[in-house]
């Protein structure tokens, strides 16, 4: 039924649409510039069948967007005959999964907890990392490791509580897909053939393990080490970034309290984790326009529910580097440390000060 939704957009907006994380379509916006703006920042969730722009902040649901767009109300609802009964579908399923994600007996415990003896599998230390400029002891600190049999750099994904939920795979050589392979450790035919999971027959084989199953999203990378600090002093400040080396890099350089979405996306689970916190949160994410309008939407997201305590990191206009670890030592300190509040980010946005190409 996602296709229906697509479909009765696409009737009334002609801007090509393309994915845009979760269940999430961007085109370009219908209410501002004419329809004709250079870049599109008009969200469309096809399962929850609402819409948010951007840029202008309108927002609402489907019959809100065809009713805005001077649709008569006899098609609107005539369109809408065919898609209500899975809107309501989708909607119960939601309230029933957010039900229980806080009836269980901890949402943010992993629901797979793997033994610590299988980070031995993977000792080795990435001289890859090493030839980037990262210290062994912090490597070290931080368990990451090595899978020679795949030529991955291993990163261990802990629960809220440091318990070992998983790993992810980094890919050392250029043009390999995926870049990050979170590992799974189900058997799978490929080409009439039964191929091992990703950690190999050994983990196959183990019927305790037998329907493992992890999801990045439910974690934030290094999250169990900082919120215990953060907890006890809601003065400080996060630090948000897009991934591993990133998040590794802001380690080394003084920022102990930094976290990784793994990602430009944030799931619900780990807004969730944030919210716990009550600090202020500085949003570090990559300086490309995917990463740049990755950042706006984090922010915007977390900005009601930790109280407009929400910092956006600016790179310098013209700037080639695309990630914090780009940076020096002095550079990377300077950039975090002068987060503007997300108010004059967006401010920055409508005066063109920030490019969304």
């Amino acid at each position: 039924m996602q296709e229906n939704i697509i479909e009765l957009v696409g009737r009334y907006i002609s801007a090509p649409m393309r994915p845009s994380g979760g269940n999430n379509v961007l085109t370009k916006c219908p209410f501002h510039k004419g329809g004709n703006e250079t870049t599109p920042s008009f969200s469309i969730n096809v399962v929850k069948g609402v819409f948010h722009c951007f840029t202008c902040h309108e927002a609402g649901d489907l019959r809100k967007m065809l009713k805005l767009m001077n649709v008569p109300r006899a098609v609107v609802d005539r369109e809408f005959k065919i898609i209500q009964p899975y809107l309501d579908r989708e909607r119960e399923n939601y309230l029933l999964l957010k039900k229980s994600s806080f009836t269980k007996e901890d949402m943010f415990k992993a629901d797979f907890v793997l033994p610590e003896e299988i980070l031995g599998v993977y000792e080795w230390c990435p001289s890859n990392l090493l030839a980037d400029g990262f210290e062994e002891s912090l490597l070290r600190k931080l368990e990451v490791g090595f899978d020679r049999r795949s030529g991955r750099v291993m990163y261990p994904l802990r629960d809220m509580y440091g318990n070992l939920a998983g790993f992810s795979g980094g890919a050392t050589t250029p043009g390999v897909w995926p870049k990050y392979k979170v590992y799974q450790g189900r058997q799978r035919r490929l080409d009439g053939k039964v191929e091992p999971g990703d950690f190999g027959p050994w983990f196959d084989e183990d019927r305790e393990l037998a329907n493992y199953v992890c999801k990045n999203h439910d974690f934030l990378w290094n999250f169990d080490q900082v919120w215990p600090r953060i907890i006890d002093d809601n003065s400080t400040t996060l630090y948000i970034v897009e991934g591993f080396k990133a998040c590794m890099w802001m380690l080394q350089n003084g920022f102990e309290n930094t976290v990784a979405l793994m990602g430009s996306y944030i799931s619900e689970r780990q807004q969730y984790m944030i919210h716990r916190l009550g600090c202020t949160i500085a949003v570090c994410l990559d300086n490309d326009a995917p990463g740049r309008r990755a950042a706006f939407t984090v922010a915007d997201l977390l900005w009601r529910p930790m109280h407009g305590k929400i910092k956006v990191m600016v790179y310098p206009e013209g700037d080639d580097n695309t990630q914090p670890d780009d940076y020096e030592r002095e550079a990377i300190q300077q950039l975090a440390l002068n987060a503007v509040p997300f108010v004059s980010y967006v401010n920055m946005i409508r005066k063109g000060q920030i490019q969304w190409q």
